[in-house]
């Protein structure tokens, strides 16, 4: 199963988010807010896995809120 998670404070590059499972990454031109992760964020990471609880907090990510997590 897919995963989405967000980038709420800054976009998407190197060092900013974990790498091992990462499937896809999205950028978006501004921080936005989006629904599914009740938050604003710059973009989003979808992994093969589920982040650890430790993974969302040292990279200050947003998981996708519902069943539907994921791509």
């Amino acid at each position: 199963m897919r995963r989405r998670y967000y980038s709420r404070l800054r976009p998407v590059a190197p060092g900013t988010y974990p790498t091992r499972g990462v499937v896809e990454i999205v950028n978006f031109d501004t921080r936005e807010w989006v629904e599914e992760a009740g938050c604003r964020a710059w973009g989003y990471i979808v992994y093969d896995r589920e982040l650890t609880p430790d993974e969302i907090d040292e990279y200050e990510l947003a998981p996708e809120k519902g069943e539907n997590n994921g791509a």
